[in-house]
């Protein structure tokens, strides 16, 4: 079964103007005063994280990137030449 949605049962509540936007309004505080606890438990749960150890595990797979960038921007074996240029254009028939 699905519920309703407010619009479709606001006509049947037989609520005057003023408790309605009372109920909103209530409605609407305690969202905000839960949408204020679930922000502090991330922070909370995000700050106990950043405390974790695993910054040095970060750091060596960082510059195990870093080796094997420059690795490649220093390889010849990636570097375009003429005589690879001209091979390959024998190999495909070119």
């Amino acid at each position: 079964m699905t519920l309703p949605n407010a619009k479709a049962i606001e006509g049947s509540t037989k609520l005057t103007g003023i408790q309605r936007d009372w109920v909103k309004s209530y409605v609407a505080e305690i969202v905000a005063g839960e949408i204020h606890k679930i922000k502090s438990e991330l922070l909370e749960e995000i700050t106990k994280a950043s405390g974790c150890q695993c910054e040095p595990r970060v750091s060596a797979a960082e510059r195990a990137i870093q080796d094997l960038v420059a690795r490649y921007e220093e390889d010849d074996k990636f570097t375009l030449t003429r005589a690879k240029l001209l091979r390959f254009m024998k190999e495909q028939g070119l």
